[in-house]
């Protein structure tokens, strides 16, 4: 007679998910316990107050899906964490929003969240102990960070209140400068001809009403 040991159950592996998301692009990264890479996605931005929570939410579900693929993980595959490192929810209320509604959306998606805003996990992704971040893309913030999670910050307000040093301020400020030049308010604007020129083609217009749409 033969003796056999019992069969030990398969484990599932443990795989953890991380987000970033600012105004204009938002990417997920899938990595197990030793933190390699198992599998990523990237789709359109995901700042609250630019697209809203229902936005937020579906391009989550939508990247997780498609991170969950290029793993080759079953869809039904459930993360140990996911970490939301997000433009606009440095608040309370926002947070306690997307903690509602993404596991009402989708159950199975992650046994535990985390949210902050975007400029923190860049903190952390560098170190442990805390430090000062700028992030300059879409919008702007500085913030310094503890290593405990306190700090201050300055900027990060938005398009319409601050972004000051943004894509969106510098590129803002070149229309309203080219503006300015074709109604006859400013006079000597060294780039004026060049920037028309490249403002029109970038976005397929021939003339200055046509940025109406474009802006509002």
């Amino acid at each position: 007679r033969h003796c056999h040991a019992p069969a030990m159950a398969a484990t599932a592996p443990v795989v953890m998910g991380g987000v970033e998301g600012g105004a204009t692009a938002t990417k997920l990264v899938l990595f197990d316990a030793g933190g390699k890479v198992l599998g990523e996605a990237s789709g359109p931005g995901t700042n609250y107050y630019v697209v809203g929570l229902d936005a937020v939410v579906a391009t989550l579900i939508k990247l997780a899906r498609e991170a969950l693929a290029s793993a080759g993980l079953p869809e039904s595959t459930r993360l140990a964490s996911l970490g939301l490192c997000m433009a606009g929810f440095a608040e309370k209320d926002p947070q306690r929003e997307i903690l509602e509604a993404l596991p009402k959306a989708a159950p199975g998606l992650a046994a535990s969240y985390k949210v902050v805003n975007d400029s923190v996990g860049s903190v952390y992704t560098a170190s442990d102990k805390g430090g000062v971040v700028v992030i300059s893309g879409t919008g702007s913030i500085a913030q310094f960070i503890t290593s405990t999670g306190e700090g201050v910050r300055a900027g990060g307000w938005g398009h319409m209140m601050g972004d000051e040093g943004s894509a969106w301020y510098v590129a803002s400020k070149a229309v309203r400068m080219m503006l300015r030049c074709d109604d006859g308010h400013e006079t000597r604007w060294p780039p004026h001809a060049r920037a028309r020129a490249a403002i029109l083609a970038h976005f397929g217009i021939t003339g200055n009403e046509q940025l109406l749409p474009v802006f509002y």
